[in-house]
C-alpha cells in the first residue's frame, strides 16, 4: 500500500507524520483490481536513497494477488517480517481493506 503514495502530487512527506492511516486512508480510495509487488531484488539496508549493492538482496520473486493487505503482509516476509509488524497493513486490515493473516488465503507458488 505504501507504493499509493506515487500517485500524490505536492509535498508527500507530510503524510510520514501519521502514515500507517494515512496510507490506509489512500487505499480506501483506490480499489486495485491486481496487485503486483516486484522482488526481484530488494533493498535490505540503508534505504530508500542510501545504500550499495551489498544492501541488495536478490529474490527473484513476484507476487501477485487481488487483496493488497495481503500482498504487503507476504511482501514483510521477504524481510522476516509479518504483516502485523508493519503499520500499514495493520490499519488496512482495521479499515476492511483485506486480510493480513497469510494463513487465511491461498497462496501459490509457481517457478518459472
Amino acid at each position: 500500500m505504501k507504493n499509493w503514495m506515487g500517485i500524490m502530487g505536492g509535498s508527500r512527506g507530510r503524510i510520514h507524520q501519521k502514515i500507517e492511516g494515512s496510507l490506509a486512508d489512500v487505499a480506501m480510495f483506490m480499489k486495485p483490481t491486481l496487485i503486483i509487488l516486484d522482488a526481484v531484488r530488494i533493498l535490505i539496508d540503508n534505504g530508500p536513497q542510501g545504500g550499495s549493492l551489498s544492501d541488495v538482496k536478490q529474490l527473484n520473486t513476484i507476487v501477485a494477488g487481488k487483496d493488497q493487505v495481503a500482498v504487503d503482509a507476504f511482501g514483510a516476509t521477504l524481510f522476516g517480517l509479518k504483516g502485523k509488524n508493519i503499520g500499514s497493513v495493520v490499519a488496512g486490515h482495521k479499515a476492511g481493506l483485506g486480510v493480513m493473516d497469510l494463513s487465511k488465503v491461498k497462496i501459490k507458488r509457481i517457478s518459472v
